[in-house]
Order: structure tokens, then sequence, then C-alpha cells
């Protein structure tokens, strides 16, 4: 090698610069549920989940963007929209000031990309992230460099030669080069391999140049010349390093073992990195030394030493008392490590998480022949109160609802998923014809409803319609010439005795119809102008003739056409069937028909109510006495002081009764004319409407009320009288399927301009949005082969709960499904590497013990040696395993199996080059001087290989937020301090207790 140095050197450097530019093309794989094994369900699941649905995200990731000002809701959403494009919207969550809008991920695309551009957009009151994703940590450059940096600041501190630290450093960098660049030659290699490589590289591998540079200086004071004593020390060195290199390259290339594939990739990319550290040892560093032999001489300096005599003192003193402390740590940590709870997520808070928990999703593939059984399925899931929502395609489009059940369910998504609205909505599907009908009266509560909420125009209520209807008594009214002459008042009779034996006389003849009071152009009789003093002698004949609505006008004085609507109200509902009506019958139908209305009470006051009763009261007694019998006389209640003119109130009729004296027997009693009744105008009919109780389609309403002047819309009846059925006439079993709502709602009533009222235009555009969300989500959800069913949880990511209710999902679909079914989801993952974390765990200790063991002993040709220095390296390990532990804390399941084989591979060098001059010292001292000479010959080299191994991760792990490699790092530290710490205080003098069997 010394030979050909220049030409190795050139080579090395020229393959360290190919593999410079490789590493752009390396492919760095974030997805760690692609190394789930192929026998796991998951893996089988996301496959076929692939296959069936190219276009799915099977990691579930999600766009976070959280305001950290105040903002308007619709306006961002808005805002968003060109960046947010064809992804799925999962809501706003807000937590004043915050505001975070969530999208769910499609599989195409690079969120990366995306995510930049938002935050771009948005500066810095946006903070935006991938959630269900792991990435490489923004700070990683600045991590490893302060990693290199302080392993440069050890070495300037433990080398002998500054020179040296430089030549270190190049030739463990072009290692570096090297190993990373070829991964380009791998498929991908993982997020967590591609940050650990350089540093675990850089510290697994440095004892390499370090011995061999030791062994240089000690040579060339015993060569003649450089070349020869280069030569020597790779001679000399050699061994140790193949041996070190071996056993770190075997022990990481048993995590090729692990199910879990991730360890296929960090064993096979750091074995192949400790494996080029080793070719740059042998062929970049001698070169290098030579080159620069004179620079090393001129910078040399003294180094820390380790106190050779008063450790080997200590050891061989106390070596029984060590030799039982080796037996009990290595029995105590592997006792105490079994209560360290594992796991199997590396969560860490964000910025955004700090503020708003994460949620859990998971996905139940199915196969699409037991689609019934689902919706069963999601019914018990949505019991569970920490699931937020399970959404199938049998729920979506094959589930009916009712409408009540259908606002419980999606209340919280849309306005429209009111319990009002979405009564309307089902009636609206179930009566397409809509041939309800509906009487002014019955509407009035419905009208007043909509008119609160400013869904029909101001004036359409029952009260504005009656003002109306009232208006009408003010309109002058043209009384023939004939009816105007002025008579003069009877006078009145003389009172009748108070002895009821005593017979009225008979009235006279000539007082028969006398005509009442002149009626002027302007006025109608009123209640109040009736005198209070009834006179007597009205006749049964009188108070039960019939009349014609004229008749009956001229008779009492009344407008015509007031007396014309009470006939047409009354033929309406059942009286005057034969268009006339007598006194006694038109009064009567008045108070017992039409003053009970409240439309109509609101009308007249307290006064003129007892006036028409006590008229009724009079005319019951003259019906009563039958024919002949003159009326008693009645007292007339008070008068109340002021008078109200006829024109303000439709009821206030003047019902005067006149003294007449009764007709003879054989005068023959005229027969009533029945003279035509006036057309009613449309504010009459109307009216007539309104008090009849007429029930009539929404469209022969609309018309009526524009003919009377009301500007109400044929829209705004359609609404109303939907609404009005929708609330009397809805079925409360109706049922739709969610798909079924959305279309309709979106191609029927949304285009409705009647119930397009309820639909203000934020509301509308998501309708429109969860349309189209729906018939993609439906695409989504079910292809010719599978079906998909999304929950989302508010489970942690990791818990004995979480794993529960895993569990109850996966025997739900057990029993209920017939054909293979997959649960996919990072908790699901998690579920699978607990399961079977213990069989792995123990298959991949056995064999990097059995490796390592098979090296040491043939390197020492010796079976009792590999057994102290596997159990020197084990006691680190689970010492590691116990203090990661320690007040209650969790250790990540990669950091113990990477640990562990880095562990074994790497530290237990140091238990070989400390063994290994032990025993050459044995050859020409005795223990207590071959145990100085041991502490002499590598505690030099330990003492500098590990401060970098325990000080570089842990200076790396203080500063990283990254908490999966965090954690590695950590381990790494805790483990090779503890190991190191063993081997250099406890080792020896297990050596010097055991010396006469290691000798043999």
């Amino acid at each position: 090698m010394v030979r050909y140095r220049w030409t190795l050197l050139i080579v090395t450097v020229g393959v360290a610069i190919g593999s410079l530019l490789l590493i752009p093309r390396v492919n760095i794989n974030t997805d760690l549920t692609r190394y789930l094994p192929e026998d796991s369900p998951m893996k089988q699941g996301m496959d076929r989940m692939r296959e069936d649905f190219p276009g799915i995200d099977t990691r579930m990731r999600a766009l976070d963007v959280m305001f950290t000002v105040p903002v308007d809701v619709e306006e961002m959403r808005a805002e968003l929209a060109p960046f947010t494009e064809g992804l799925t919207d999962m809501g706003v969550r807000e937590s004043p000031p915050y505001t975070l809008f969530q999208y769910r991920i499609s599989g195409s695309g690079d969120p990366l990309v995306l995510k930049e551009a938002v935050q771009q957009h948005f500066g810095e009151r946006v903070v935006v992230e991938i959630s269900g994703e792991e990435k490489m940590p923004p700070d990683i450059v600045f991590i490893l460099v302060l990693g290199v940096s302080l392993a440069f600041v050890i070495l300037v501190i433990m080398c002998a030669s500054l020179m040296e630290v430089v030549l270190f450093l190049v030739t463990m960098g072009l290692a570096v080069l090297i190993n990373m660049g070829t991964n380009a030659l791998l498929d991908s290699v993982s997020m967590i391999t591609s940050t650990l490589v350089a540093v675990l590289q850089l510290v697994l591998s440095m004892d390499f140049a370090i011995i061999v540079a030791n062994r240089y200086r000690q040579e060339k004071a015993l060569c003649p010349d450089r070349e020869s004593a280069m030569a020597a020390a790779l001679s000399g060195a050699m061994p140790s390093v193949l041996s070190s290199a071996l056993t770190t390259i075997v022990s990481l290339l048993m995590l090729v073992f692990m199910r879990f594939k991730i360890g296929t990739d960090i064993g096979v990319v750091l074995s192949k990195g400790v494996f080029s550290s080793l070719l740059c040892t042998f062929t970049v560093l001698p070169a290098l030394a030579l080159l620069c032999d004179k620079a090393i001489d001129a910078t040399q300096k003294k180094v820390p030493a380790l106190p050779a005599k008063a450790l080997a003192r200590f050891e061989m003193r106390f070596r029984i008392p060590l030799a039982l402390l080796f037996v009990a740590l290595f029995v105590g940590s592997f006792l105490l490590q079994k209560r360290t709870v594992i796991s199997f997520s590396a969560f860490w808070p964000t910025e955004i998480t700090s503020e708003f928990p994460p949620q859990n999703p998971m996905m139940l593939l199915y196969d699409t022949a037991d689609e019934a059984a689902v919706p069963s399925m999601m019914d018990t899931l949505e019991t569970d109160p920490m699931v937020a929502s399970a959404v199938s395609y049998p729920g979506m489009v094959l589930r009916k609802y009712t409408a009540e059940e259908m606002a419980q369910r999606y209340a919280s998504l849309s306005p429209m998923m009111s319990d009002e609205l979405l009564q309307m909505v089902y009636y609206a599907r179930s009566h397409p014809d809509r041939t309800e009908r509906f009487s002014l009266g019955e509407l009035q509560d419905y009208a007043a409803e909509l008119a609160d909420r400013g869904l029909v125009p101001e004036g359409f209520d029952v009260a504005s319609l009656t003002r109306r209807f009232q208006a009408m008594a003010d309109a002058p009214e043209e009384v023939p010439e004939a009816e105007s002459v002025v008579e003069p008042e009877p006078e009145p009779a003389p009172e009748v005795p108070a002895e009821p034996e005593q017979e009225a006389e008979p009235p006279a003849a000539d007082t028969l119809e006398q005509p009442l009071p002149p009626v002027t152009d302007t006025t109608v009789a009123s209640v109040d102008s009736l005198p209070k003093q009834q006179p007597a002698g009205m006749t049964y004949e009188e108070a039960t003739r019939q009349r014609t609505p004229r008749e009956m006008a001229r008779h009492t004085g009344i407008s015509r056409t007031q007396t014309a609507m009470l006939y047409r109200l009354a033929g309406r509902m059942g009286k005057g069937a034969s268009g006339t009506m007598s006194l006694h019958e038109m009064v009567r139908f008045a108070v017992k028909e039409v003053l009970p209305d409240k439309r109509y009470a609101a009308f007249i006051s307290k006064e003129q109510k007892e006036e028409l009763q006590w008229h009724l009261h009079a005319l019951d007694s003259v019906v009563a006495a039958g024919p002949l019998m003159p009326m008693e006389e009645v007292p007339v209640p008070s008068a109340p002081e002021e008078v109200v003119p006829a024109e303000d109130s439709l009821q206030a009729v003047s019902v005067p009764v006149e003294v007449v004296e009764s007709v003879p027997d054989s005068v023959p009693e005229p027969e009533p004319e029945i003279e035509p009744e006036p057309e009613p105008t449309p504010l009459e009919w109307l009216a007539e409407m309104a008090f009849s109780g007429e029930r009539s389609t929404a469209a022969r309403t609309g018309r009526a009320l524009r003919a009377a002047g009301i500007p109400v819309s044929q829209q705004d009846m359609d609404l109303m009288y939907l609404y009005a059925a929708s609330r009397r006439d809805a079925d409360p079993e109706a049922r739709m399927s969610v798909s079924e709502l959305v279309t309709y709602l979106a191609d029927t009533l949304l285009v409705d301009p009647a119930f397009s009222r309820f639909v203000d235009d934020d509301s509308r555009k998501q309708l429109l949005e969860a349309k189209e969300l729906l018939v993609g989500s439906v695409d989504a959800l079910r292809s010719d082969r599978s079906s998909i069913a999304a929950l989302i949880t508010d489970y942690p990511r990791e818990s004995p709960e979480t794993f529960a209710f895993i569990d109850s999902l996966q025997a739900m679909g057990d029993r209920d499904l017939t054909a293979n079914h997959y649960l996919v989801g990072e908790s699901v993952m998690f579920r699978e590497l607990k399961e079977c974390f213990p069989s792995e765990l123990l298959l991949l200790t056995l064999l990097t013990i059995a490796s390592i063991f098979l090296i040491v002993a043939f390197t020492f040709r010796s079976l009792l040696i590999p057994v102290f220095l596997v159990i020197t390296v084990l006691t680190g390990v689970y010492f590691n395993v116990f203090a990661s532990g320690w007040g209650g804390n969790t250790m990540f399941f990669l950091a113990y199996l990477i640990v562990q084989s880095i562990l074994m591979g790497a530290i237990i060098d140091y238990s070989i080059l400390i063994t290994h001059y032990y025993l050459e010292s044995r050859k020409t001292h005795d223990v207590p001087e071959a145990l100085v000479e041991a502490y002499r010959g590598s505690g030099h080299s330990i003492m500098t290989s590990g401060l970098i191994i325990v000080l570089t991760p842990l200076l790396m792990y203080i500063t990283l937020n990254d908490p999966m490699i965090a954690m590695i790092l950590k381990s790494l530290s805790i483990g090779a301090f503890a190991a190191i710490l063993i081997i250099l205080l406890v080792l020896p003098g297990m050596l010097a207790f055991c010396d006469r069997l290691i000798k043999k």
C-alpha cells in the first residue's frame, strides 16, 4: 500500500468527487410505512389500496395552515383557494387569535412545493406544516457542522499533533462522501438514515485513523525511514483495525434481520460507511501522513493521558469486588431495563399542534361485496366519543337518514344541515307535485316566522291584511234616491205593563218595515247609534224574515258592500246557502262565527262587542217567544262615550230593531226579492278567503293577494307554502342518503328561486363545493373491488386506549365482514410493531451476540474472553435502556435496536483493544504491570474516540428538534458512556481476577 500510495490516493479522491456529484440523486424516503414487512396486514392493505385507488394518499397527510392573527374565515378560504385546488377541505378550527385551515393532500403533487408557495404568499402571519409526514430537520446542516466542529475540538485536545487532526478529518470526510454518494445506487434511503449516516460514520470509524496514526508514531522511532515505518504501522495496526471494523460491520448488518425493513436500510448504509472509512484509512491516510510528515512533527504537542499506574493499582487491589460488580451491573441493568416502556411513535409538539391537538386518522379497506355490513359498524363506531367522524360509501350513498338523524350527524358541517331546513328539503323531495292547500289563517304563524327571518316581504302578515280589509269601509257607497227619503221617526209605543198575564197590544199595521234613519253618502249606521232603550214591538216574523243583501242593507242601514261580504262569508261557511238571511241569522252569524275570530276581534272595541251581543240576546228572545209575541223591553247597556264610526270597522254593524205591529194573519207576506250579489272586489274576495278559512293552492293565494294590491311574489308564496307544509305534513320517517341530499340541494332546490332565499352566497358556495367533494369522495371511497371507510379519531397516536380501539375495530371487521379486510394508519403500524417487537429484539440480540462472539473468539482464540467482552457491552446497552426510561419516560424502539447494534459493533472495539494490550503485556510482565501497559497502550485511543462517540451525539441531541433522530442520538451517547466506564473501570479488574482462566 505504501508503494502504490499515490495511485490509491488519486483513485480514492476521484471516487469521492464522483460520489459528491451523485448525492443530489439520492432518493430520500420519508414514508416509514414502506418499510413494513411483506407479511404485514397493513402493508398488504396499503398495496391493495394503491392498486385499487391509484390517486389515494395512504399516508393521509394534511396541509395545515394556521394564521397567527385574527382573520375572516371566508375571506381567507377564498384567498387560499388557488393554492388548495385539488385538496380536500377538512374544515376550520379556531382558537382565538389562531385560525387553522386543514386540507387533505392527494396522492399526487409535491406537498413541500405547495407548503412553500403558501408560506411565501402569506408571509409571517401564517404557519404552514404538513402533518402525517416525517421530514428532514430544517436545521440538520447546522447540526452536522456543529457535530463535526465538536469532534474537531476533541481531536485537537487529544491528538499528539495538530496536523494529524486535519488528516483525520480529510480521511473521514472523503469516506463520508463516498458512502453518501453511493446511496444513489440504492432504491431509496430513509430520512432517518440520511440524517444520521454522516455523524454515525464519523464517530464509528474515527478510531481506525487514530490507531494507525498512533502506531505510525511508535514505528518511526524504530524504523530507519518513513516508508518502512508506515509499512510497519499498517502491518501492526491492521489486525486491530480489521477486527474493530469487522465487528462493527457485522453488528450493523444484523439489522437486516429486522422485520421492519428500516433496519435493512440503516444497517446497509452504515455498514457501507464503515467499510468506506476502512478503505480510506488504508489508502488516503498513509499517503497524506507521509506527505505531511514534517508538518506532523512540527505540530507536536502534549496530550492528556490516563493515570495508568493509579488505575492499574486500583484494578489490582479491588479485582474481586470489581468482578462481583461486573456481574451485579449486568444482572441489575438487565432487570431494570424491563421497566422501561418502549414507544413506537416519535411525536413532538409543533407551533400548530401546540394550539390544535392533532387528530388520528385511520382507514378500513374492505371488499365491496361486504358493503351491507358496514353501516352498522360505522354506527357502532360513532357511539365512541373519541371518534370524530366515520365516513364510508354505504354511509354516504346507501345509508339513509331521517331529517333529525341527518341534522344530528352533520349539523357541524354546514348551516344547511339544520333540522328546520332539512325538514323543508325532505318534504320538497317527497312531494314534487306540491299540491298542498292552506287557508290564510293557517299561514299566519308561518308567515310571521318567515317575516322575522326576512324571507318574505314586509307587510305580508295577517295584521297587515286585516288593516287592508278595514279600509274597505272607508269607501263611499251610492245609495238610491228612493231609499234616501227621510221619514219622521215613529213615536215610541206606550210602555207595556209588567203583569205577565196581560198580553201586549198588537202593533199597528202601518209600522211594518218602517224606514231606517237616513244614510248619507259617507256614513253608515254603527252600533253606537242604536237607541239605548230598545223599542218594544218587533215581531217574530220581522226577526226571521228572509232578506237579500240589498234588502238587509236597506233595512239595517249597513253598507251594501259589507252586507254582501257577510252574506258571501256565511255562504262559504254553510250559512245562508240560499243567498238570503234573516236579521236574526245575520246577527247570530256575526256574533257566533265572526267575532270569535282573532283577526276580526282586533278591530272592534269591547263596547261594540257588548252591543252586538245584546242585540243577539234581544233577537233570541223574540224568536224564542214565537210568532206575534212582542219583544219585552230589555235594558240597553250604557253607550260608550266615544262613538266609533262604522267606517273604522267591518263589524261595527248597526242592527236597529223597529217597533212594529203584528200583521194580521190574513195579510200575505210578500216573497223576498232575490237579487244578484254585487261582484266582489279583489280585496273583498281576499277578505272572504281570510275569514272563511278557505284552503287554496299557493298559486291561487298569490293571485288573490296581488289582485288586492299586496306586493307578494309567487316565489314568496311558494316558499311560505313549502315551509308551512314541511311543518304540518312532514313525514318524520322520510329518509335520504347524504349523496341524495347534497345532489338534490345543489341540482334542484338551489336553482329554485323560492328555496334559494334560504341560502346565502357563502352557503351556496359551500354546497356546490360539498357536491364536488361528495362526487370525488364517492369515487375515492369505492372501486370495483374494494371500498374504504375513513375514520377521524381523537385518540393519541400511541396509547393503550388507542391500541384497544384498533383491536376492537379489527374484531368487529372479523365478525361482520366475510372477505379480507385491512386497517391502515400510523397507529395501526405502531400496533403491529408493538406486537412483533419482543420477538424481533430477541432475534436481533442473539444474532448480534453470536456474530460478535465468533469474531472475538477467533481473534483471541479463547471462549472466555468473548463472554467478558459481550457482557461488558450488553451491560452498557441495558443501562442505556434503563436510563432512557428513568422518570417515566419512554424509549423509541428504533433507538433500542440501532444503538444496541452500534454499541455491540463499535464499543466492543474498545474492549478488544484494551484486552489485546493486556494479553500482549502478560507475555513479558506480571498482572499489575500488564494492567499498566494495557492502559498506556489503549487509553489514548479509547479516550479520543470515546469522547467523540459520547459528546458529539449528545450535543446534536441537545440542539436537534427532531424527536426520532434525537432519541437515537441520546441513547447512543448514554449507552456509549456507560459502556466506556465499564471498559475502563471494571473490565480490567475482571481480566486480572480471571487471569489464570484467560491465559489457558
